[in-house]
């Protein structure tokens, strides 16, 4: 005798599912790096040198989405063989989260069946947008809030949330 399940506990699930696969299987190019302000979510322009000389990566944005449950990070790589430590999940990259700046809270990167909602890759490609999702527990970033990406040592700062 086959037991079903009710339709209730499976919705949560597979919008997660859905979200998550939209954020990895879709277009990462969406967004056009030459039209990201400061006041959209990207840090200052001297900030852009500096991450850019030490780590190939550039910030495009940082935006709620997904009803505001997830914040969504987005960045160009400039230089693919600096950026092969931003992108690798080696254990120098264990620690990734998203930092209130104005609280000091933390928060990951979801983890799903399908593995961690955010872009891996041993061989990163050169004006290529990759993501991270992470997860926006109780709504506490709101728009407008300034919030730091940390990725093992590598750290974008002062990110106003869109």
């Amino acid at each position: 005798m086959t037991h079903k399940r009710p339709l209730q506990s499976f919705l949560p699930r597979a919008f997660l599912l859905v979200v998550a696969l939209f954020f990895l299987l879709g277009p990462v190019s969406s967004c056009s790096v030459g039209t990201v302000s400061v006041d959209q979510g990207a840090v200052p322009e001297e900030k852009y040198q500096t991450l850019v000389a030490r780590w190939g990566v550039r910030p495009v944005a940082i935006r709620l989405t997904g009803a505001d449950y997830f914040v969504d990070f987005r960045y160009v790589i400039v230089d693919p063989e600096k950026a092969k430590t931003v992108l690798s999940r080696g254990k120098q990259n264990k620690d990734v989260f998203l930092l209130d700046q104005k609280t000091g809270k933390k928060f990951p990167v979801p983890v799903t069946k399908v593995g961690p909602l955010r872009a891996t890759t041993l061989s990163p490609k050169k004006d290529r947008q990759y993501t991270i999702l992470f997860s926006n527990v109780g709504k506490s970033i709101k728009k407008g809030g300034k919030v730091s990406v940390i990725i093992g040592e590598f750290k974008a700062e002062n990110l106003t949330v869109e």
